[in-house]
């Protein structure tokens, strides 16, 4: 990661680019039972090998971050980059949806009572927490290999109102917040750039959470971000320049705010 933005965006600021018609993004190879079955060995699942074949690293120039509510909005953004731009996008809602899949695969052949008609309990936080575990992983290796993040901010990622301390900022998405904390601690540094095409699947990262859950505030660590609001996204794509010499011209007219 190079440089991360704070991205004030809503869909009317982006309702004079056009939809387009055929959709860039594309989807993650659909893994199955076999794939899970086939990296047991012994009675111990192969962490790494799963993690690689369920959520394996993808080529991308930015990476955005958004609330599941703005799915929509975080597909737009992805596809104005690579019409305008020419930049590849990493979705993060499409890979942390991603996790359902996996889960039910695992609780379905480990975590199944077939004599009390239910799941074991025990067994079930175990499948999360370590599912989650690799899902985080991934996510950090993906906003390290990315240039850019962008996070949308919106009515549905960032809350003002009082849950946690008056006039501070919070996120109900413990993936919005984990994503923050990360790029406020990883080095920045140039990358080899190397784009490739959007990434999606289904799902979207806040639906890991049980709905019947209260809900949990997170301070949102946003002060280490750059600025970006709508006007400032609309220059930048229109400034003329393609691929990395966009990505360049992004840096000098929105200085990583530790540079300034």
């Amino acid at each position: 990661m190079y440089q991360a933005f704070n991205f004030t965006v809503n869909d009317e600021s982006l309702a004079a680019y056009p939809e387009s018609p055929v959709s860039i993004v594309s989807e993650f190879k659909v893994q199955s039972r076999e794939s899970l079955l086939a990296n047991l060995k012994n009675g111990v699942l192969d962490a790494a090998a799963l993690e690689k074949d369920w959520f394996g690293e993808v080529e991308a120039d930015v990476f955005i971050s958004h609330s599941h509510a703005d799915l929509d909005l975080a597909n737009k953004v992805a596809l104005i980059l690579e019409n305008e731009l020419g930049l590849k996008s990493f979705v993060d809602s499409h890979v942390w949806g991603y996790a359902d899949d996996l889960l039910n695969i695992i609780d379905k052949e480990f975590c199944w009572k077939e004599s009390r008609k239910m799941f074991d309990y025990q067994s079930r936080n175990r499948s999360t927490s370590n599912v989650h575990l690799m899902l985080s992983t991934a996510l950090t290796k993906m906003i390290d290999k990315c240039e850019v993040v962008l996070f949308l901010n919106t009515e549905n990622s960032i809350s003002s109102e009082n849950y946690v301390k008056e006039g501070e900022e919070t996120t109900g998405s413990p993936w919005i917040y984990s994503e923050l904390i990360t790029t406020k601690f990883l080095r920045k540094e140039k990358r080899n750039r190397v784009g490739n095409e959007n990434y999606s699947t289904k799902g979207a990262m806040d639906s890991v959470l049980a709905k019947s859950f209260p809900r949990v505030s997170y301070k949102a660590h946003l002060s280490h971000l750059t600025p970006m609001d709508a006007e400032d996204f609309h220059k930048w794509c229109g400034q003329g320049r393609m691929g990395n010499a966009a990505l360049d011209f992004l840096y000098d007219y929105l200085p990583d705010v530790g540079n300034r």
